[in-house]
Formats: C-alpha cells, structure tokens, sequence
C-alpha cells in the first residue's frame, strides 16, 4: 500500500486551493465482507483512514467524512476508531484557537 500512498500524497500536492474533500470512509472493504469482496484487513482499512484524515489535515483542507458499507461489529470498530482519529487531529487546532 505504501505505493498507492505516495502516488495520493503527490496528486494532493498538485491540487491547487481545493475549497472541500468528500471522504466516503466505507468499510465494506473489509476482509469478510459479503457486499464489497475486497477483503482488505482491518488494520489496511485503518491505515488507509490515518493517511487520508492526517493528509487532508496537513493541507488544511476542510473534509466532509462520510462512513458507509460494512455492518458488521468490525465495521462499527472502524467506524469508531476513525471518530477517535479526527478527534485526536482536531483537538491542537481547537485548543490553539482557544488562547
């Protein structure tokens, strides 16, 4: 996956001023999943949901996320632990803005 990664990191660099990103986070991905057949693990789904969500972050661009597929409790897990993701971001720049 580190290729893909790095082919992403470079088409966002080349995006000039983008005023919105719209993540569908969908976790039918996921290893077992009867609807989506991908059968990415889960921790290849919560790397794909840390490099998206710390990249957009990095560029300051405002992000819509929006979870779909999955439902499964693997998914609800994913679900939650993205959550706790973009609340770990968000929680330096809203203590920042409080001073």
């Amino acid at each position: 996956m580190s290729i893909r990664f790095a082919r992403r990191r470079w088409w966002l660099d080349s995006v000039k001023g983008p005023r919105l990103a719209i993540y569908n986070a969908g976790t039918d991905v996921l290893v077992g999943d009867s609807t989506g057949r991908l059968d990415v693990s889960f921790s290849g789904v919560q790397a794909r949901d840390a490099f998206v969500v710390s990249a957009l972050a990095r560029r300051n661009i405002p992000t819509l996320i929006l979870t779909s597929g999955g439902y499964t409790r693997s998914s609800r897990e994913l679900v939650a632990h993205l959550a706790r993701q973009v609340i770990d971001l968000m929680r330096p720049r809203v203590n920042e803005g409080c001073r």
